[in-house]
């Protein structure tokens, strides 16, 4: 792991330099602050319902608030609103926050980007997570999801089912489409075998 020191700015080339001109800036202090300071922003676009608030205040009571909110230095709140409504309901007396120095349209931009970039999970990684913690007798709504999507993730794979086509009728060449995970590719190409697919030009792309 590389170590990055705030140091004095140097010269180079003539011109000072911080590591704020390479892109890099240093460890960002997290800072206690009073609740009841900081505040929402009006424009926030992010909505949250109720059932999936009681979870998270279901998660920050068991764990508390480990993902720190983030504010500007007037202490309007980017990121983290859901969270902050969540301790309010806990009664926090104070916050723990990082603390940033953005102009008002950065401080939008930045609010726009906590909400929407994120991965997408593995489903096959997902579900296999969540059956040993099953397993081993933990809560699983703490997860973050509801009690009908976690049946759904722990219910056993069904194998694909294909019918018998009548293909007398359909002209040739056709697209056959087939949606779902690639983890059920080996089983579909099983079931296709049964498929009288002669004079059918059949092409497959992973």
């Amino acid at each position: 792991m590389t170590s990055i020191t705030w140091t004095l700015p140097r010269p180079i080339d003539g011109r000072w330099r911080t590591p704020y001109h390479y892109g890099v800036r240093p460890n960002i202090p997290i800072v206690q602050i009073p609740i009841n300071e900081v505040v929402p922003a009006t424009y926030n676009p992010r909505k949250i319902d109720q059932e999936s608030m009681n979870r998270l205040i279901d998660n920050i009571r068991t764990f508390g608030l480990v993902d720190p909110l983030i504010v500007n230095h007037d202490m309007t709140l980017i990121g983290g609103h859901q969270r902050l409504k969540a301790c309010q309901a806990l009664e926090f007396e104070t916050v723990p926050c990082v603390i940033l120095n953005l102009g008002k349209d950065d401080e939008r931009l930045l609010n726009i980007s906590l909400n929407k970039i994120g991965g997408d999970f593995d489903g096959h990684g997902l579900k296999q997570l969540l059956i040993e913690l099953d397993s081993a007798g933990q809560d699983l709504s703490l997860s973050g999801f509801d009690s009908v999507e976690i049946e759904k993730l722990l219910l056993p794979p069904r194998p694909p089912q294909i019918e018998n086509w009548d293909l007398s009728d359909v002209a040739v060449p056709f697209w056959l489409v087939i949606r779902g995970p690639l983890g059920d590719l080996p089983e579909i190409k099983k079931a296709l075998v049964s498929v009288d697919l002669s004079g059918c030009q059949v092409e497959s792309s992973v």
